[in-house]
């Protein structure tokens, strides 16, 4: 891989949810492109969902000062 393909590779991030709708549910609640899914065969969290960039859920906790 040269250097002009690794910057036009677009950086991704996966979070794992019970069922697709649940990755285009993430995306609109909190605006992340979603790029695509894959079924990983799991338990419990048995897609995983692919979107744009860097994502990290909010947090909820207040911050100590």
């Amino acid at each position: 891989m040269n250097e002009d393909e690794k910057e036009s590779e677009t950086p991704t991030s996966y979070h794992y949810v019970t069922d697709p709708e649940k990755c285009y549910k993430i995306q609109e609640k909190y605006g992340w492109e979603l790029l695509g899914y894959e079924e990983v065969g799991g338990d419990i969290l048995k897609v995983k969902c692919i979107y744009e960039g860097e994502t990290q859920f909010p947090s909820y906790f207040p911050e100590d000062d």
